[in-house]
């Protein structure tokens, strides 16, 4: 699948809700960028030009399988820009909802390796191990986090 970014389908929605076609739309969206003109190469790769804009996403294989069910199959340009709309939140949604969860994992993680480090401190200062604990517990924490991701 050619992955887009969320920012790549809103402008290829604007595009499209202001009556281009799709390669003009495709042309629009590749002055972006160097990444913008790559994905835009593919997509107008896979693209003929006598098909609606709803058969050509899907044949050209941009978006996932329960994003195609928001798009219709035979659906007006202005019907596909909407459809893009969405799918351009969802996708935004789902990469917030991962950074959160990233960040949520992060900070118990973070307090359990300083609890590992600073818990045997006292036995550095009473002239016990202090190498030993230290390792031992980083390493459960490696394999708590393996185990949790």
């Amino acid at each position: 699948m050619l992955t887009a970014d969320a920012a790549l389908l809103d402008a290829l929605a604007d595009c499209l809700e202001s009556g281009n076609t799709l390669f003009e739309a495709l042309e629009k969206v590749a002055t972006a960028g160097s990444a913008a003109e790559h994905w835009t190469h593919d997509v107008r790769r896979s693209v003929r030009t006598e098909v609606p804009v709803a058969k050509a996403l899907r044949e050209s294989n941009v978006l996932d399988d329960d994003e195609l069910l928001l798009l219709s199959a035979d659906g007006a340009d202005a019907v596909v820009a909407s459809a893009l709309r969405a799918v351009a939140l969802r996708r935004r949604r789902s990469l917030a909802r991962r950074r959160a969860i990233r960040w949520a994992l992060l900070g118990p993680f973070a307090l359990g390796a300083l609890t590992v480090v600073l818990d045997p401190l006292p036995n550095l200062v009473t002239g016990g191990a202090y190498f030993w604990p230290v390792l031992r517990g980083l390493l459960l924490l490696v394999i708590l986090a393996l185990t949790v991701v």
